[in-house]
């Protein structure tokens, strides 16, 4: 991969100068579809973060949600059990 480091600075000025040229040339209409493009991928890239951390959160609250339970009720069998051997002994 080519980092930005490794172009000619002259390659650099010239990309940069037909960009600039490329915006002018554009219309009102057409720089209207580019800003809202923009602002349409930005909200893509947005909610795409975060369904990627929705995911996140329930892939690591599941096993927990689950070890919690399985704890709750090993606490809860225990005690019974407890309290069952003590009833024997009345």
């Amino acid at each position: 991969m080519i980092e930005a480091a490794e172009i000619p600075r002259t390659d650099l000025d010239q990309i940069r100068r037909r960009l600039v040229e490329q915006i002018n040339a554009m219309s009102e209409s057409e720089l209207e579809i580019a800003k809202k493009s923009e602002a349409s991928f930005a909200l893509f890239v947005a909610e795409m973060f975060r369904s990627i951390a929705a995911l996140l959160g329930y892939v690591i609250a599941t096993p927990i949600a689950w070890g919690i339970k399985w704890a709750e009720s090993a606490r809860e069998g225990f005690a019974d059990g407890w309290n069952e051997g003590f009833r024997c002994l009345e």
